[in-house]
């Protein structure tokens, strides 16, 4: 340790004593270098990295330093956590250079100082490998690319599902921009996934990589007792298959085998290797049944070897006969512990069964009862009497009573019978005969019937009075009912048209409920709906009401209009006769040829317009000869007017 210490010495033959102080101190380093986890001096944001202090000389024991920032202000881009001599920095905020001092606390007043740039973290959004499935030769080394977003500095991590087939070359790992290259060196046959994984956003890519070998080994295949079953070479890598029949095991009286696979369990091939057939074992079950006395299945189960049956279901019956009843006994074979499939069937104790036979008077009167064994005869009371009557004996034979029995006596009476007629409401007989007293009459004949009247339609309805059984001579007399009849009525228009059908009851007075009739007005008349022909009655008879109608000569207007719409004349005229032409129109420059239509038998509506024809005066011609005529343009055509009224084209031909 450090610090100041005295040495004492003492003798005692000769008598003496020496002492000495001693002084001991740290060894100073003369030299501090830091050296950071981070072999390229940039860490990303969240990201972290350790600094480690290396002294020189390398005994030195001052080893105890002061953490910081060269630039007290940098203490917002990373987060120092002092260790001792060593410190872990965590990247808060993308930075250029920042500079960490290490200073020793020691006398020589050492320090060191560690540039360190903080980059903005770029996460990876699409990841896949160059190539998603690789083959490769035991002892081949391949290089492997892993294509990435370009500029993303998020950190990838590696897995190899299977070590001991491929690893990866650390110091082959080169990341560019775009990807993350690397070799991968292949160790033994089989097959190995290469997850990467980044490691805040979670993508994933996979690269399956498939090791061949050209050694084989023999693999053996032997049964449980040692028995060869398959051998043969497999090449190393390849996992073994056994192709033969599934293994089996004989089955004891106890036991059933079921093969369950090999042992130990198969894997690729690395070495010579004999796998061995193991069987799962299982107690073996057999069907005990329970039979009832006919056979019947009451019971079926599954039972273990060694293990008593037993039965769960109600207990057995069998039906009684009507000579025995039966009483469940035991089971037969006796039920024994499971060797084998067993069948077990039902027995019974059988009883002989008794019945009960009472007599009973034709009222229900009880004459007698008696129970006795099934087979045996029963002995009959006296022969009982009854008034108007003749006993004849009993319903029932009872010398072998095989069930419970009810005898009732049998009487024949002595019969009286009653003349019944049937008649009609006329008293028009419709039948007679002779019936037995207490027996309903029947009527045989065809149903009566009343004729109709116009008023009236009749159905029979039954007897007067009501049928009963006979006790007395009785005349039954027919009634019927009476409902009203209808008839039909049938309102028609003008032309036959059916307006409106009704049944109507006889004596009731029609109604005609529909729209007033109507006939359409033809160009000389207009009709008024006027009544019904003929006059309407009470209902005796099927009827038909026609529509009939007044009619009034039509009226139109006739219009004279001049050439301009001015209204020369308008007239009121009836249907067929001429209207009045007002006095003839004038118009300057034209002369009036009459009128657009004719109106001597007026049959609509009329507007008449007043025709003209163009009159134009030209320059004289041969004014000295003829000084009178004048030309005229009539319908953009020429004509020549002479004093006395003669027209002619210029063609020199008389115009009409």
């Amino acid at each position: 340790g450090v610090g100041t210490s005295t040495i004492t010495l003492t003798s005692s033959n000769p008598s003496f004593t020496t002492t000495k102080e001693f002084t001991v101190e740290h060894i100073q380093p003369s030299g501090l270098e830091i050296i950071s986890s981070d072999e390229d001096g940039t860490i990303y944001e969240g990201d972290t990295c350790m600094l480690t202090v290396h002294f020189t000389p390398e005994n030195t024991t001052m080893r105890d330093v002061e953490w910081g920032l060269r630039t007290a202000g940098d203490i917002t881009y990373v987060k120092l956590i002092p260790m001792g001599d060593s410190c872990k920095v965590i990247g808060l905020k993308e930075a250029g250079r920042i500079y960490i001092q290490a200073k020793s606390l020691g006398s020589s007043g050492r320090y060191a100082e560690y540039g360190l740039r903080v980059n903005k973290k770029v996460l990876i959004t699409e990841m896949s490998f160059q190539n998603t499935s690789v083959s490769m030769v035991k002892g081949e080394t391949k290089y492997i690319q892993l294509n990435k977003t370009r500029g993303a500095t998020e950190t990838v991590l590696f897995n190899i599902s299977n070590e001991n087939v491929i690893t990866i070359d650390e110091e082959s790992i080169y990341t560019s921009l775009r990807y993350i290259s690397f070799d991968i060196k292949a160790l033994a046959a089989g097959k190995a996934t290469i997850t990467a994984t980044t490691e805040e956003s979670g993508l994933t890519a996979t690269c399956e990589v498939t090791v061949t070998s050209n050694d084989f080994f023999t693999v053996t295949f032997l049964d449980e007792n040692g028995t060869v079953l398959q051998t043969g070479q497999v090449r190393e890598g390849e996992m073994p298959a056994y192709t033969g029949a599934t293994p089996t095991k004989a089955s004891t009286a106890e036991h059933t085998y079921t093969f369950a696979g090999w042992t130990p369990e198969l894997v690729s091939v690395v070495e010579n290797a004999t796998y061995t057939a193991t069987y799962t074992e299982s107690k073996r079950k057999y069907t005990i049944q329970f039979l009832n006395y006919n056979g019947s299945l009451l019971q079926t189960s599954q039972v273990e070897y060694g293990v008593m049956p037993e039965y769960t279901g109600t207990t057995p019956v069998r039906p009684s006969t009507a000579q025995y009843n039966y009483m469940f006994d035991a089971w037969t074979p006796e039920v024994t512990t499971v060797t084998k499939n067993a069948n077990y069937t039902a027995t019974f104790t059988n009883f002989i069964r008794q019945y009960t036979v009472t007599f009973l008077d034709w009222d229900g009167t009880r004459l007698g009862e008696q129970v006795v064994d099934f087979g045996a005869p029963v002995t009959a009371p006296v022969n009982p009497a009854r008034d108007g009557y003749t006993f004849t004996g009993w319903d029932k034979d009872f010398s072998n009573v095989q069930s419970d029995l009810t005898v009732t006596a049998q009487y024949e009476k002595i019969i009286i019978y009653y003349n019944i007629r049937f008649v009609d409401e006329d008293g028009t007989v419709l039948q007679t005969g002779q019936v037995a007293e207490g027996e309903t009459p029947v009527y045989k004949g065809s149903t009566p019937t009343k004729a109709n009247t116009a008023e009236y339609t009749y159905t029979f309805i039954g007897w007067t009075p009501e049928v009963v059984p006979v006790v007395e001579e009785t005349t039954y007399t027919a009634t019927y009912s009476a409902a009203k009849r209808t008839y039909q009525v049938r309102f028609l228009n003008y032309n036959g048209q059916e307006l409106q059908s009704s049944q109507v009851e006889y004596g009731a007075l029609p109604e005609y409920t529909g729209t007033t009739p109507v006939r359409p007005a033809t160009a000389q008349y207009n009709y008024v709906f006027d009544g019904w022909t003929p006059e309407i009655v009470s209902v005796t008879k099927n009827a038909n009401y026609t529509a009939t109608f007044i009619n009034f000569i039509r009226q139109y207007t006739v219009i004279f209009l001049d050439w301009d719409g001015t209204i020369l004349s308008e007239q009121i005229v009836d249907f067929g006769m001429a209207a009045i032409a007002p006095a003839d129109p004038v118009r300057d420059g034209y002369v009036f040829k009459g009128w657009d239509k004719t109106f001597s038998n007026v049959q609509s509506d009329l507007t008449i317009t007043a025709v003209y024809e163009q009159e134009t005066a030209l320059e004289d011609v041969e004014a000295d000869a003829v000084p009178q005529v004048r030309k005229v343009l009539i319908d953009d055509v020429l004509y020549i007017l002479m004093p006395d009224g003669t027209m002619y084209d210029t063609w020199g031909r008389k115009m009409n």
